[in-house]
């Protein structure tokens, strides 16, 4: 299922590498519907596998920085694009 423009926890964002496991991407499960927006709440089967290997890639590219070019990071870059916009936009002083 398409899930763009739906909302979405963090951890859909951390990288197609790390939401894969044996060569599919982890499922989404469907629970808790939600009267007010017709929908229903989604979360990610496994999410402690993710939430491991998103801090194994963490710590790969700190110990090896020139390993950064291996991993996915373009659904994250995209998340902090948005969160710096937004405090630049309301001119929030990011310096301290």
């Amino acid at each position: 299922m398409n899930i763009n423009q739906w909302a979405a926890s963090i951890e859909l964002y951390l990288g197609k590498d790390v939401l894969t496991k044996d060569g599919n991407l982890i499922p989404i499960q469907w629970t808790g519907y939600k009267e007010k927006l017709r929908r229903y709440h989604g979360e990610i089967i496994d999410k402690s596998y993710v939430q491991s290997k998103f801090k194994e890639k963490i710590k790969d590219c700190e110990k090896h920085p020139e390993h950064i070019n291996n991993y996915d990071w373009e659904g994250i870059l995209i998340i902090w694009e948005k969160i710096f916009n937004l405090c630049y936009n309301l001119n929030l002083d990011l310096s301290s």
